[in-house]
C-alpha cells in the first residue's frame, strides 16, 4: 500500500477517492441588497441596506442548504424590508420575514429541503 506524506505530517496511505468539486463559492458569500432584487443562489450572508425604501427580496430556499443569515444593516429607518421563501419556510410555516429596524436579523438552519429553523431572532424580526 502506498503512502504519500504531505506538509505538517498529514499521510495518506491506502486509496483516496473524492466525489464532487470544491469551489470557494461552496463556502458561501455575502450579498447586499440596496433595492428589490432575488437572492443569489450562493449567498450565506444577506445585508438589506437602505433606509427609506422597503426592499422586496425573494430566495429559494432549497438553494441555501445550512446556516444563513439575513440582517438589516441600514444606518437608520424604518422601512420594512421583506425576505420571501419560495421552497421552504423560515420555521415551517412562515415564508416571509419582515426586518424593520437596523441591525435586526435571523441566523437560520435550512436543511436540504428548504425547511427552516431558526437559531437566533436578533430584535423582533417578525415572521409571516
Amino acid at each position: 500500500m502506498a503512502t504519500t506524506k504531505f506538509k505538517n505530517n498529514v499521510r495518506i496511505t491506502g486509496n483516496l477517492q473524492v466525489d464532487g468539486t470544491t469551489s470557494s463559492a461552496d463556502a458561501g458569500s455575502s450579498q447586499t441588497l440596496t433595492a428589490s432584487g432575488a437572492v443569489a443562489a450562493t449567498t450565506k450572508n444577506l445585508a438589506l441596506n437602505h433606509a427609506t425604501v422597503a426592499i422586496a427580496a425573494t430566495m429559494v430556499a432549497t438553494q441555501h442548504p445550512g446556516l444563513f443569515t439575513v440582517t438589516d444593516t441600514s444606518a437608520s429607518g424604518t422601512a420594512a424590508h421583506t425576505v420571501t421563501l419560495t421552497g421552504g419556510t423560515w420555521n415551517g410555516t412562515a415564508t416571509v420575514a419582515t426586518l424593520n429596524a437596523p441591525a435586526e436579523s435571523l441566523v437560520v438552519f435550512f436543511d436540504t429541503a428548504g425547511n427552516g429553523t431558526i437559531v437566533v431572532n436578533t430584535g423582533a424580526v417578525a415572521l409571516s
